[in-house]
């Protein structure tokens, strides 16, 4: 039996998970893309030829969700895919993006070893990552304004953009330990 790296186990599990949870009677190489979207190596090498990983995963998770005729988290009425896809497109604009870049720009971040990519080295990149940072906040006020008048963002069932600022909300409160 063929010895495989902890990263591609853990992987090929979660794709077996993606497909259980949607009664999949195989998982496919959509569940094991959809899976490697949550690795950490794998998604630095999607970033750095220029995938959207939201974009992405949005795409793999409407096309899994369809499968059966029955999809449950993007959407079953044009109108439903419709609110969907336009509260996961303010889910990604307005929270993953903003406290994206304050995570990276206007914070020390996990440090140099984890430093994106992307990452310019500009005097005024702090202050920009910290205006971000108060974009996001000031954005959690809009969602909750949403959810106020209904019990989930884009209508009376849970979908992706539930998952999305879900995630969002976690990661931004969560405590990181910086690395040097």
């Amino acid at each position: 039996m063929p010895a495989f790296s902890q990263s591609l186990e853990t992987a090929l599990h979660r794709a077996l998970e993606y497909a259980n949870e949607r009664h999949h009677e195989y998982a496919t190489l959509e569940h094991l893309l959809l899976s490697l979207l949550d690795d950490r190596d794998a998604a630095a090498v999607m970033k750095a030829c220029s995938v959207d990983l939201d974009e992405l995963r949005t795409r793999i998770t409407e096309y899994l969700d369809n499968l059966d005729g029955n999809p449950t988290l993007t959407g079953r009425t044009p109108r439903e895919k419709a609110v969907i896809h336009m509260m996961q497109r303010r889910a990604e604009m307005m929270l993953i993006d903003a406290v994206d870049d304050y995570f990276h720009y206007g914070t020390p971040g996990l440090g140099p070893a984890l430093r994106p990519w992307r990452m310019p080295d500009w005097s005024g990149a702090k202050e920009w990552g910290q205006r971000r940072g108060a974009y996001a906040a000031q954005n959690m006020a809009y969602f909750n304004e949403v959810l106020a008048k209904r019990p989930f963002l884009a209508g009376d069932a849970f979908s992706m953009p539930d998952i999305t600022s879900s995630f969002v909300t976690t990661m931004s409160v969560m405590p990181f330990t910086r690395t040097e």
